[in-house]
Parts: C-alpha cells; sequence; structure tokens
C-alpha cells in the first residue's frame, strides 16, 4: 500500500489545488487523516487545515463518509473488506491565497505550496513511501509553466510535471513547490547540484548571487562534514 497523492486541477482565478489522495487497504477502523499543526522552521502552531474548503471520500468509486473530528483531523467510516483490499480516494480543495513562505498561493502568474498545507498524511502509514502527481494545468494562462521542487524525480517531463516520489510523508512534506515562468540559476557546491529559482519581477546581479550562494553553501557543507546530507538542493 503506498499512498498516491495527486495535484490534479489548478483554478488559478479561485486559488484553489484540486488534491487527491490514493491508497488501498483491507479494512477502515477508524481510519483517520489529518494536517500537520505545524511547519519544519516554523515554531508556532498553525492551522493550515482551515484552508480544505471541500473534502470527500470514496470507496471502488462509491461514496464514503468522512468527517472532521477535530480542527486538522477527519475520520472515515468503518468498513471491512473480506476478499481483498478495496481502493480508497480522498477528494479534497485546498483555499491558496497566503504569499507567506509557510502556506499556499495560487493565481495566474503561479503557484507555490508546502506540502504541510496541502498533503494529508494518512495516520498510521507515515513511514511509507508514497508518490506524487503534478499535472501540467490546462488553463491558457499556465501553458508556459513549469515546476521546482527538490523532491525525487521518477517521470517527469522537461518542465517538470509528472511523479515524484517520497521516501514517507515527512520526505513529502519537507520540499516545498514552485510552479510558474521562473528563472532558474544553477550551481555545484562540494559536488551536489544546487539551483535557485527566482519568481516574479526582480533585478539583481546574478552571477554575484550565485557566486555568493556557492561560497555559503561550501562552508556549511564543510563545517558539518561531507558528504553533504543531500544530492541536490534547490533555493525557491
Amino acid at each position: 500500500m503506498q499512498p498516491h497523492y495527486s495535484i490534479t486541477s489548478l483554478r488559478p482565478e479561485s486559488h484553489q489545488f484540486d488534491v487527491q489522495l490514493d491508497f488501498s487497504l483491507n479494512e477502515l477502523e477508524q481510519q483517520q487523516l489529518r494536517l500537520p499543526n505545524w511547519i519544519p522552521g516554523s515554531y508556532m502552531i498553525r492551522d493550515f487545515a482551515k484552508n480544505i474548503v471541500e473534502i470527500s471520500a470514496f470507496c471502488n468509486g462509491e461514496a464514503l463518509q468522512i468527517k472532521q473530528i477535530d480542527k486538522s483531523t477527519w475520520e472515515l467510516e468503518d468498513r471491512v473488506f473480506n476478499d481483498h483490499a478495496w481502493a480508497i480516494s480522498i477528494k479534497y480543495t485546498v483555499y491558496a491565497w497566503d504569499l507567506s513562505v509557510r502556506t499556499a498561493h495560487l493565481d495566474l502568474t503561479h503557484g507555490f505550496f508546502n506540502g504541510t498545507s496541502v498533503f494529508l498524511e494518512l495516520v498510521g502509514f507515515a513511514e511509507q513511501a508514497c508518490v506524487l502527481s503534478i499535472q501540467q494545468p490546462p488553463h491558457p494562462a499556465c501553458e508556459q509553466w513549469a515546476v521546482a521542487t527538490s523532491l525525487s524525480k521518477h517521470h517527469v517531463d522537461e518542465p517538470g510535471f509528472g511523479i515524484y516520489h517520497a521516501e514517507n510523508y515527512d520526505d513529502l512534506i519537507d520540499h516545498p513547490v514552485e510552479l510558474g515562468t521562473f528563472k532558474r540559476l544553477t550551481f555545484e557546491a562540494c559536488g551536489v547540484p544546487h539551483d535557485i529559482v527566482l519568481t516574479g519581477q526582480f533585478e539583481c546581479d546574478e552571477q554575484r548571487l550565485v557566486d555568493d550562494l556557492k561560497v555559503i553553501c561550501e562552508h556549511h557543507i564543510n563545517f558539518f562534514g561531507q558528504p553533504a546530507p543531500v544530492s541536490y538542493y534547490t533555493f525557491l
């Protein structure tokens, strides 16, 4: 059983991500799903779940009851499947209109999200490897968009749309995602590829930015000891 997350649709005019979580289980007994009340690097209690504006559940295509039991947790109705594992789908919509680095934002110029805002944890299965699919938005304003993230690529096209892999839920939510038309600068620090992704209007000395960040990254990698704990790093 490998949880499969999909960004199935982007609605930039209404600032909404449509998300789907698919998994298979032999039984549902007080099975819960939840969003974190925290985000790595920000030491405050958050309320990301308030931006889930719609949620529904299905079992082999038929509606399945899902109820919210606290501010960030949902529970599925109990079901026992005697013969084999059944396919469960959770479909929900996330309102994304926050330009901070902590949550999610979507309009006609770009999209951005942290996994803590859009990916429900399947409680009890957080250590399972999982898959993320990001589909090319059909909206005319998004035709030239690309994807920037440090998630492990599994099968993606040149702009970056396709399938990504995460070792577990913590890995999934630890890699922010940027969507849009952006400038990508690259360099290596101690043999590790690094990207700098610049979105929106900006005016800067790009070479100086690359040179300065390279020095900073190499210092930190050497300070903590090689090899670096990552094979690829992205600044968004």
